[in-house]
């Protein structure tokens, strides 16, 4: 029983973990909708880069998005994409180069 406790509240611990408030969730796909890991999303200005997990979402803090105007975005054999902040949503799309 207290394994069973354990586990549910390791689990409701790492779902909170994945949606920290304050912070927006971006994703990264190809032109396919393949979501693509490993991606950098460089917040400019501010020296702080993210990188995309295995399903392509990266978490990055609002206080920090509010700290820079534009993010680079890149990724090997996609074309480097540069945006403004305003313009960022939840979901980048990639071209191959």
């Amino acid at each position: 029983m207290k394994f069973l406790f354990l586990l549910l509240t390791l689990g409701l611990t790492s779902l909170q973990a994945e949606a920290p408030v304050g912070a927006q969730a971006i994703q990264v796909t190809d032109i396919k909708g393949e979501a693509l890991a490993g991606v950098k999303i460089e917040l400019l200005g501010t020296g702080r880069s993210y990188y995309t997990n295995l399903n392509g979402v990266c978490l990055i803090p609002q206080d920090l998005l509010k700290a820079t105007k534009m993010v680079k975005v890149e990724s090997i054999s996609y074309k480097t994409k540069q945006l403004p902040v305003y313009d960022l949503n939840s979901k980048i799309i990639l071209e191959f180069r």
